[in-house]
């Protein structure tokens, strides 16, 4: 997306910020100046309600790590992350059909977010202070690709002119392009109710293969090394959040990793559920506003597309569907959101497609923010 305001080093989104508001440091966020316009400069589109207020904040980045380069992907066999960090974790294939709560937090929000400037405590990104062709975003984020996944800045197909994030996939199965943020202390990035939007531009839809676009772990309480992750994407051509629990192999001060499985890790994760939808799906060929939230308390799950609640894949204490661990389990979420990942990642099933994915005006906020101006 193009910068229309200066001032800032990372330009926002939204309706520019009133001037004279005063800077405030956050652990993750932008740097702007003190009295600047950091923003769009037009007015923000509302999901049911008018433009939100919005802060400044001072970058603290915390993101760690090194880009990965992956062997060639075997067919899925699941399960346990090496290469630690607050690591992996493979999002849930169907399995037998459970009960779930319904809630109507999906509703309320959909009426009372409002689409806002990057509001104060986010991380947000439209990707426009990077040099076109850029494969390196640190230190703002921390790249990740495995199994021929990559990605690179460019202004290929930008939401709103200027550039944004270029995600290529093989065809086959674990094939990662990933950005990430964590911390090596296992603190949070966000914390354990938040919410995420971005745009997102998506060749084909896989006719089968498990993929996640964003997704949100850390260690449980009570362990050092057991980690718990919730993901949002999809599988067989549907909706489909995931929550899971494995073991992180610990080996170094802050290892990198994506959220799936990978080649040698252990067969299968403790835990593997999820929530597939019957009907709701992603469409294709066209940007999307991507929205999700976890609510690490209750434990509950949401998501919108294009500022409509997918109300077949809420979530609230547990899942529908799992292949290892109880169906009736709870999805406990961890201690802290310790680690964010935003990408394109597939597994379980090979896929048949190869794709690119474009992503655009991302913010990662603990309110929600709602969908961009089109």
């Amino acid at each position: 997306m193009r910068a229309q305001a200066s001032g800032c080093n990372r330009p926002d989104h939204g309706t520019a910020l009133s001037s004279g508001r005063v800077t405030r440091t956050f652990l993750i966020g932008l740097v702007c100046a003190t009295g600047a316009a950091c923003g769009r400069g037009g007015p923000a589109r509302a999901v049911g309600g008018g433009a939100g207020d919005a802060g400044n904040a001072t970058k603290v980045d915390a993101a760690a790590g090194a880009s990965g380069a992956g062997a060639a992907p075997a067919p899925d066999a699941g399960a346990a992350g090496s290469s630690a960090a607050v690591d992996a974790l493979e999002g849930g294939s169907t399995g037998a059909a459970g009960d779930a709560g319904a809630s109507d937090t999906s509703a309320a929000d959909a009426t009372d977010a409002p689409a806002s400037a990057c509001p104060t405590g986010a991380i947000c990104d439209d990707f426009e202070s990077y040099a076109s062709g850029a494969t390196d975003l640190a230190p703002t984020w921390t790249v990740y690709k495995y199994g021929g996944g990559a990605l690179q800045v460019d202004g290929t197909k930008p939401f709103h002119g200027g550039k944004s994030l270029h995600v290529t996939v093989p065809a086959g199965g674990r094939k990662y392009a990933d950005i990430i943020k964590q911390t090596a202390d296992d603190s949070a990035v966000l914390p354990l109710r938040h919410y995420g939007r971005v745009m997102v531009w998506l060749t084909a839809m896989p006719s089968a293969a498990h993929w996640a676009l964003t997704q949100s772990g850390g260690i449980l309480a009570g362990t050092t090394d057991m980690t718990a992750k919730y993901s949002w994407g999809g599988q067989n051509a549907k909706l489909l959040p995931g929550y899971s629990q494995r073991s992180r192999v610990i080996a170094g001060a802050t290892p990198l990793r994506g959220g799936g499985p990978e080649d040698g890790d252990p067969n299968p994760a403790p835990v593997d559920c999820s929530t597939p939808a019957r009907t709701e799906t992603v469409a294709t060929k066209r940007w999307i506003c991507w929205e999700w939230m976890v609510d690490g308390a209750t434990p509950e799950v949401h998501m919108w597309l294009d500022g409509q609640p997918q109300t077949e894949v809420d979530v609230v204490g547990k899942g529908t569907a799992c292949a290892d661990g109880p169906l009736g389990g709870t999805w406990t979420a961890p201690k802290a959101f310790s680690k964010i990942i935003v990408g394109w990642e597939q597994y379980t099933q090979p896929s048949d497609v190869a794709n690119d994915v474009w992503l655009d005006d991302l913010v990662l906020s603990p309110e929600r923010v709602g969908c961009p101006a089109p």
